[in-house]
């Protein structure tokens, strides 16, 4: 089955029972690999928002939103604000300049 073109005459003599064979396999794989990035989606997102994954894996459709639970969700996880540099003093210079040196 591998290295044929795709016009190979062995296709055309494969049974239809095993075509649809071929494509449960094929689906049941596209599932499993759906199913494993979402629980990597919710497994990250479970640092930003505990409460939301939580609701996400105990439900078996997975997490319904409305627009102004969405909205507000996005308020809050993506414009955080940039933490302050703390202003590098003449202290922290020197010691970087000795670590630097040793």
């Amino acid at each position: 089955m591998f290295g044929k073109a795709p016009d190979d005459p062995y296709f055309d003599e494969i049974h239809p029972a095993v075509w649809q064979w071929f494509f449960e396999s094929w689906a049941y794989e596209v599932q499993l690999s759906a199913e494993e990035r979402k629980d990597a989606a919710v497994l990250t997102g479970a640092f930003f928002n505990p409460e939301m994954a939580r609701q996400i894996w105990g439900s078996d459709d997975g997490l319904r939103l409305t627009d102004e639970q969405f909205d507000r969700s996005y308020e809050e996880h993506v414009n955080v604000p940039e933490p302050k540099e703390e202003p590098v003093t003449r202290r922290r210079r020197r010691r970087r300049r000795l670590a630097k040196d040793a």
